[in-house]
């Protein structure tokens, strides 16, 4: 496994092409992935995710990340008492929580995730063929949008993070 200092995805100055961010686990699902934790194949970064754009098609979905503990996945394995399922695992108590399981499901980001640091990756993901496509670093430009969509009830961002990856819509 390489350094998490010399990981491609930690050392780059433009968007980043096939990034290989790949493990994924899900807890919020609408039509494809909305929001859990995806794992570096080559360092074993963890980051949580959470969408901010998406194409019309739903194809390409958008998703900030930013970095967590390395443990997160091992908590969250013991919390469902579930083995991932790679490339992309949604727990099954995550899909039917009962009553009981409700109020931890609901407060996850807390219990899994401790206290991550800021977002600092904008990644866009193939709804279809469920990879990265291209990974950039967020900038003092559009670092604010992140913020605004977590602190309001907004589902999209008025940025255009489409352009910003080199992507079209």
């Amino acid at each position: 496994m390489e350094s998490k200092q010399t990981c491609p995805h930690r050392t780059f100055n433009s968007p980043l092409a096939e990034p290989e961010l790949r493990r994924m686990v899900i807890w919020d699902w609408y039509d494809g992935p909305e929001a859990g934790i995806l794992i570096c194949d080559k360092c074993g970064s963890n980051y949580y995710f959470f969408m901010v754009d998406w194409s019309q098609d739903q194809s390409t979905r958008v998703f900030a990340l930013q970095r967590v503990n390395d443990d997160a996945i091992q908590t969250l394995v013991k919390l469902v008492e579930e083995e991932p399922r790679w490339p992309i695992w949604m727990p099954q108590i995550l899909k039917f929580p009962s009553e009981f399981d409700r109020p931890w499901i609901d407060h996850i980001n807390s219990v899994v995730l401790g206290l991550p640091d800021s977002h600092s990756l904008i990644l866009a993901w193939s709804n279809v063929k469920h990879v990265p496509l291209r990974l950039a670093e967020v900038n003092a430009t559009n670092a604010p949008f992140i913020s605004r969509l977590l602190e309001s009830d907004e589902t999209s961002s008025p940025y255009n993070w489409f352009t910003f990856l080199g992507l079209s819509r």
